[in-house]
């Protein structure tokens, strides 16, 4: 094989690792997004908290775990952003993840974008995600 079909063979390859990590990355931070929609939905936050990256003062722990439901600082956190997304389904009569607008972010991160529908209302909400070892926990809501 000469030189320059081993270099294009090598770009072919490295584009179908570069695809699939990609696809792999969405539906790893899709599947944690429609998982905490359910914990949210039902109200369990003990299993949403699971979900959903640290923040605060703890530098150690700032986004690099999830919250610890049995400290009541941060359930009354967890209970808050939760909150906040259950009044998105409240509103609406059903949502969507948008899957063509979710993008990568820098820090390995992914954004999705869910729309909210509520008759011909429509409301798009971005909510990134955090990668923490192997899975994604929620870090912001837009």
């Amino acid at each position: 094989m000469n030189k320059k079909a081993l270099i294009t063979l090598l770009a072919i390859f490295s584009f179908i690792f570069l695809s699939f990590h990609s696809v792999r990355a969405q539906s790893g931070a899709v599947q944690t997004a429609v998982k905490l929609f359910k914990y949210v939905t039902v109200k369990n936050y003990r299993k949403a908290s699971k979900l959903i990256a640290y923040k605060g003062s703890n530098l150690k722990r700032n986004l690099k775990t999830s919250y610890n439901y049995n400290v009541k600082s941060e359930r009354k956190k967890v209970e808050r952003i939760c909150k906040r997304i259950f009044k998105y389904f409240r509103i609406s009569d059903s949502f969507k993840i948008l899957k063509r607008k979710t993008k990568n972010l820098k820090n390995g991160g992914r954004e999705i974008f869910v729309q909210f529908k509520s008759g011909k209302q429509k409301l798009e909400i971005g909510f990134k995600f955090v990668k923490v070892k192997d899975k994604y926990l929620l870090a912001d809501i837009d």
